[in-house]
């Protein structure tokens, strides 16, 4: 995307804004903060922070600080068990033993108070004192208490709240599309765990994409599973197609994979995850970086084995590293055959709608007329510094695709199928905005 391009696009995105009650909002406080020259103030704090981040003292009040933000909810919580009073009617009906030992916990609990309490104490006695002694810190704070009484005094503290709930309100609306979507593909995709043929041409329904996937029937039983987590921390399979095991205790065998997405501009940034994601679970060490999945489950940072118990149907599945053999990188490295992506219709942007929301949080910002009835300008230098930014999300350092590329890719190795295009319906979203998560 050149500056040119980039330019018209980024111009159509703050047009499409004022469609957007957190945009309008924003650049009401943009103009809110110029008419009160409140620039001057943010620079004077930006500079009294630089200060004290670069002062001799910051190590030993950082230190102190942290001491504080540790006590502070052990103090707290060990305060909200002794004080609960279902402990002591819960005392009332326990046997003899367990009377006793509640009684113990609460001493224990007691002696522990005191001890942390004491801890509390002292470590913001220290934190006031070397706040005290601390020019720099005296001068950011006092720059800080000048903004907010400027915020304060001229409304802007008040358009900022009503900001934040117009944030969550739309987060609220965004995350329920998000789960209309999810529930509508599981609507579709309800199999029963019977023999599956191929033999079905596929529909404009998970299930059935999925049952044609197979080629040829499967020797045992298969069932669809959702939101199968295998003790990653950081990611999910939405709907996973497996054949089962010769016992209930044996590994499964996965057929296929779907990913649900609402916004069809993420389906790109989820096919690049899922690349990571399947390398990790077919065990291609060279495809990841075990330090990345490293918890308590898996230590060693590599997939193992795992059990995934299905509310859905009320049953356990073994997964282990030969239950993926099905899915291999093709010849340009990527994971396609058997990975699926369920979405609405639409036009995707070029950006995730993650990168979007950024995009027009900043355009936001950079808008100098807040009308909607006036085209809405940005400065050339201000463009260019926000087109360096999107190219370098569109690189993503060759990791992460775009939808429009990860469409192409499915297209022309004949896996368009893998594509599954649910109807609008419920809480809808248009595609073409941008998702405020910022």
């Amino acid at each position: 995307m050149t500056p040119a391009q980039f330019a018209g696009w980024a111009r159509d995105v703050a047009e499409r804004g004022w469609e957007d009650p957190v945009f309008r909002k924003r650049v009401a406080i943009r103009a809110l903060l110029e008419e009160t020259g409140a620039s001057g103030f943010e620079a004077a704090l930006d500079a009294a922070k630089a200060a004290y981040a670069a002062c001799a003292q910051r190590p030993a009040i950082a230190a102190v600080e942290e001491a504080v933000r540790k006590l502070a909810p052990m103090v707290a919580g060990l305060h909200a068990f002794l004080d609960d009073d279902n402990n002591a009617e819960e005392a009332q009906a326990l046997s003899a033993d367990k009377a006793a030992a509640l009684a113990q916990k609460r001493a224990n609990a007691t002696a522990k108070l005191a001890e942390a309490d004491a801890q509390l104490r002292a470590a913001k006695d220290t934190e006031d004192q070397l706040r005290g002694e601390c020019a720099e810190y005296g001068k950011m704070a006092k720059a800080q208490a000048e903004l907010d009484a400027l915020y304060d005094s001229t409304g802007i503290t008040a358009e900022m709240e009503k900001l934040r709930k117009l944030k969550v309100q739309h987060g609220h609306h965004t995350r329920q599309a998000g789960i209309d979507t999810e529930q509508q593909s599981y609507t579709t995709a309800d199999v029963e765990p019977a023999r599956a043929a191929a033999a079905e041409a596929p529909r404009d329904d998970v299930a059935s994409v999925l049952q044609a996937h197979l080629k040829q029937p499967c020797e045992r039983p298969v069932a669809l599973l959702r939101n199968v987590s295998l003790g990653m921390h950081s990611a999910e399979l939405d709907l996973v197609l497996v054949q089962r095991g010769e016992t209930p205790t044996s590994p499964v065998e996965v057929l296929a994979v779907a990913e649900v997405k609402h916004n069809i501009s993420d389906v790109g940034e989820a096919f690049s995850h899922y690349q990571k994601t399947l390398a990790w679970l077919t065990g291609d060490k060279s495809k990841y970086d075990p330090a990345n999945y490293k918890n308590k489950f898996y230590r060693q940072g590599h997939f193992t084995k795992a059990t995934h118990k299905d509310t859905a149907m009320h049953e356990s599945f073994v997964f282990a590293l030969g239950s993926f053999r099905r899915f291999c990188a093709d010849r340009d490295g990527y994971f396609m055959e058997g990975l699926y992506f369920c979405t609405k219709e639409g036009t995707p942007q070029p950006l995730h709608s993650g990168a979007l929301a950024i995009l027009q949080s900043r355009l936001a910002g950079h808008t100098d007329i807040p009308r909607r009835d006036v085209a809405p300008a940005v400065a050339e230098a201000q463009l260019l510094e926000l087109h360096a930014w999107a190219l370098a999300i569109l690189r993503g350092g060759g990791s992460v695709l775009t939808t429009y590329q990860v469409l192409a890719l499915y297209l022309r190795h004949g896996l368009a199928d893998h594509i599954v295009f649910l109807p609008h319906e419920g809480h809808d979203v248009d595609s073409d905005s941008a998702t405020n998560k910022s």
